[in-house]
């Protein structure tokens, strides 16, 4: 049975207190947690139990009084100790979950229950790594605990970067929700995508889960060599035609709005909405980096498409997706043939943002370079020709007679 609030012993709150009190930032030096940190395991596991119910009580032991509680918050006020102040009892939960304590099921819910219910920047999935791989060796997972860690997944993979995506797909993969392609969901090219590889063969889906989950670790400015060199491999068993027809179909879905919209965020926030999922970019770069391997001018045109979103301006942030735009932008200049130097000319007319700007230009200098062309015949390439064969000339036909 799980444990009441009001069941812990009050030395434990006190500790709290003590924590909270104590001006200093360094928990290793505080007195407090060195305290706990020489306790049991038992005694350290009631200690996180009764921070959640600490924190679900504005800073207060449960069962305290209203007027208990003012005379904490005057008491708090004349000690200049501050909401923020709370950050300190976080930290120091988080870091005794970092070790080896003996949770039960209920407690797991109640830890659960407390990460569901934070904005993504209170809290940190790390140390809910470390609780589940020591939890599951002794304990079954059950599928109400995979419905609250496949809220918080999501959360931590709408709002952070990468080394916490990262950390976000390891917590999939204890709590058996990986989907086996390294996408995730809510997002218009993502579910198509999902969508498209769930109804091909078993092979297919096999070699796209490869390809997809070395795609999700380009998280670099360019591929380098080992990169290519396992993308590549993984390329091969795809095959060229499946491959772009599913560029082709993806790219262009990324600028739609999302098929799950995040309705809830810190108000001092951008509106996640817009943005491209942090995890997701990774794997549309690393696709956009593979486009390069030979000269397409369909693959082209989607990548000036993807180039063009990702630079799109956001309310409060900016282009949406700078890196993504950018792989686009190397991945043209990479590739060979006049098509891509054409894309690129078009996208230098068409993007305004100035870093954004240079990436092209270099780019377009590079493979302008490499083709053996100067920028006035880069011009030319982007003039529609409206179907004339030469200088001020077009044949059709009307009837039997040709008209020039």
């Amino acid at each position: 049975m799980g444990l009441n609030p009001s069941d812990i012993p009050a030395q434990y709150y006190s500790l709290i207190d003590a924590v909270d009190r104590e001006d200093c930032y360094n928990l290793r030096d505080s007195t407090a947690e060195q305290q706990i940190l020489s306790s049991s395991r038992e005694d350290q596991r009631l200690f996180v139990l009764a921070i959640i119910a600490w924190l679900e009580n504005s800073g207060h032991p449960p069962g305290t009084t209203k007027k208990e509680k003012l005379a904490r918050q005057i008491l708090h006020d004349k000690e200049n100790i501050l909401a923020s102040r709370f950050y300190m009892v976080q930290q120091t939960m988080f870091e005794m979950l970092w070790r080896k304590l003996p949770f039960i099921s209920d407690d797991i819910t109640v830890l659960l229950n407390w990460f569901v219910n934070q904005y993504p920047y209170h809290f940190r999935v790390d140390c809910l790594i470390k609780v589940f791989e020591y939890f599951l060796k002794e304990h079954p997972l059950t599928s109400e605990m995979q419905g609250k860690i496949a809220s918080i997944v999501k959360k931590t993979e709408n709002y952070h970067g990468n080394e916490e995506v990262a950390e976000a797909a390891q917590l999939r993969g204890l709590a058996k929700l990986d989907n086996g392609f390294a996408l995730v969901e809510g997002e218009a090219w993502s579910d198509a995508a999902l969508a498209d590889l769930q109804a091909a063969d078993a092979q297919m889906r096999s070699d796209w889960k490869v390809l997809l989950k070395i795609c999700r670790k380009a998280n670099k400015a360019k591929p380098n060599k080992s990169w290519l060199k396992e993308a590549r491999l993984a390329l091969t068993q795809i095959g060229h035609k499946e491959f772009r027809q599913n560029i082709q179909r993806w790219f262009p879905l990324v600028d739609r709005p999302r098929t799950n919209l995040i309705e809830s965020y810190p108000g001092w926030t951008p509106d996640p909405n817009p943005m491209i999922n942090t995890a997701n970019a990774n794997s549309l770069r690393g696709l956009a980096w593979l486009c390069a391997e030979q000269e397409d001018k369909d693959v082209a045109r989607a990548l000036k498409i993807l180039a063009l979103s990702a630079y799109r301006k956001v309310p409060m942030v900016g282009p949406r997706c700078i890196k993504l735009g950018n792989a686009c932008v190397w991945a043209l200049g990479q590739m060979p043939g006049l098509t891509s130097v054409a894309e690129l000319a078009l996208l230098k007319n068409k993007v305004k943002f100035a870093t954004a700007q240079k990436g092209i230009e270099k780019a377009l200098t590079l493979a302008a370079e490499r083709e053996g062309i100067d920028r006035e015949e880069i011009e030319e390439l982007v003039v529609p020709t409206f179907g004339m064969e030469s200088v001020g000339l077009r044949r059709e036909e009307f009837g039997f007679l040709p008209h020039n």
